[in-house]
């Protein structure tokens, strides 16, 4: 994770969002094909329910670390945007 405010993710943190990776950008215009004379691709149509999905996976895979001494309330992590957590891994 790129510097910024706080420690980042812990290991095992860091290694569940890196496995999203090759799923997410499957999902993303971005990694799809562009043909000449053809519209361009779009974003899959469940992306944003796809990543708020995985957000929850995420809470409760390391709920016991986001609730200990000093780490931010389940509150203040959802008010991130999920499109930059991702980004933030993915470091665009």
């Amino acid at each position: 994770m790129p510097s910024g405010k706080g420690e980042g993710f812990t290991g095992a943190q860091g290694q569940f969002l890196d496995d999203l990776v090759p799923a997410f950008l499957a999902k993303t215009a971005c990694r799809k094909p562009a043909i000449p004379g053809d519209p361009l691709p779009t974003d899959d149509s469940d992306l944003s329910s796809w990543i708020t999905e995985r957000l929850r996976e995420f809470e409760a895979k390391f709920a016991d670390e986001l609730t200990a001494p000093g780490a931010k309330a389940p509150t203040k992590i959802r008010e991130v945007s999920s499109w930059n957590i991702l980004l933030n891994v993915l470091q665009f």
